[in-house]
């Protein structure tokens, strides 16, 4: 999805040369297929080619990933979110943006 977010428009061989680890022909095709009967993407059949196209913004297929994420693996937002911070791994300048976001939300 981030090949066609980024990209626009693009054949299975676009995709393919723009992924920074090397999937096979079949894989991109699967996924693709995947995706597409889930109404994430659009395909339209140009000269010997399928073009894909996001059918979906970034930011509804975000949305939509993290409810499924809430749903399966915890019991509220809250508790993903006290998770994530608990996670060694965030700097000093994303905590300060979840500060803001917080922030934000308060007012």
């Amino acid at each position: 999805m981030n090949v066609l977010w980024s990209r626009g428009p693009s054949t299975v061989l676009d995709i393919q040369n723009a992924l920074e680890e090397p999937l096979a022909d079949s894989t991109i095709r699967t996924l693709l297929g995947v995706l597409e009967s889930k109404g994430h993407v659009r395909r339209k059949r140009e000269a010997r080619a399928h073009v894909y196209r996001a059918a979906i913004a970034r930011g509804e297929a975000r949305e939509t990933v993290v409810r499924q994420v809430v749903k399966r693996f915890f019991r509220s937002p809250a508790d993903l979110v006290l998770n994530l911070l608990d996670a060694d791994e965030l700097t000093t300048r994303e905590l300060e943006l979840i500060r803001r976001a917080i922030a934000r939300k308060e007012r």
